[in-house]
């Protein structure tokens, strides 16, 4: 809280974010979150779409795919969104054209 990864300016399209690290709690002595998967999430995600409802529904699924490149690449791109994504490790993930808009912090 407090600190920013960079800055973005967005004209004409939405961006949304998701996180497995505010909406968390503690069941069984086990820490869990909001994410329904058939694995455990632990990631952060900020998309840029065309819409929000297109944006918010991509930063869920980038969260979930976290650590699959490959897929978070072949979903922007058959999407036509943007992505950065941090996994639970702090490794930024980016889509090529996430970078060319970005002004890191």
């Amino acid at each position: 809280q407090g600190e920013y990864i960079g800055t973005i300016n967005v004209k004409d399209k939405a961006f949304c974010s998701s996180s497995s690290f505010k909406r968390r709690w503690k069941k069984d002595g086990k820490e869990v979150n909001h994410f329904i998967a058939d694995k455990e999430v632990w990631a952060a995600s900020y998309v840029l779409g065309h819409t929000a409802t297109i944006a918010d529904m991509y930063a869920t699924v980038f969260c979930i795919e976290s650590n699959n490149k490959q897929e978070l690449d072949r979903l922007a791109q058959t999407t036509e969104v943007d992505y950065t994504v941090i996994t639970k490790e702090g490794e930024m993930i980016q889509s090529e054209g996430f970078k060319k808009i970005t002004n890191d912090a």
